[in-house]
């Protein structure tokens, strides 16, 4: 005897290879802020189905995103973008830290001069070196 199709299941995992594929042809021929893309991602996040290696890509381009609009924005915008990436920071697992290492090596940098100057911290308590642990430090 046959099984019975699961049409649901089949229907969802069809969903999620059609925006993988579109998202990947973005990738390629658009530009990095391009809407479409950024729609794509907003639904692949909402994806039941989502892979980790799919949502580590779609954090990527999101820190990738902040660090642009960081390099335009005025002072309280660059603030505000920190303590978000912060808590993005703080949120990951130890693995996707080490993933995406050649993004947020730069961050914890503009982490600690923020702090330092806002009078929060004045230890050093991140890792510079992006060739270093990312579990910080206490020296």
């Amino acid at each position: 005897m046959h099984e019975p199709i699961d049409f649901k299941s089949l229907l969802l995992k069809n969903d999620y290879e059609q925006l993988v594929r579109r998202r990947r042809a973005l990738e390629r021929f658009a530009k990095i802020r391009s809407r479409p893309l950024t729609e794509i991602d907003k639904q692949l996040e909402r994806h039941p189905l989502l892979k980790p290696k799919m949502e580590l890509a779609i954090r990527s381009r999101s820190i990738y995103m902040l660090w642009l609009a960081y390099a335009d924005a005025d002072a309280r915008l660059k603030h505000e973008i920190l303590l978000r990436l912060r808590e993005c920071y703080r949120a990951l697992s130890t693995h996707d830290k080490e993933e995406l290492w050649q993004l947020w090596w730069r961050w914890l940098d503009q982490f600690e001069e923020e702090e330092v100057a806002n009078g929060t911290r004045t230890t050093r308590r991140y890792v510079w070196s992006p060739h270093a642990s990312l579990g910080g430090c206490d020296a």
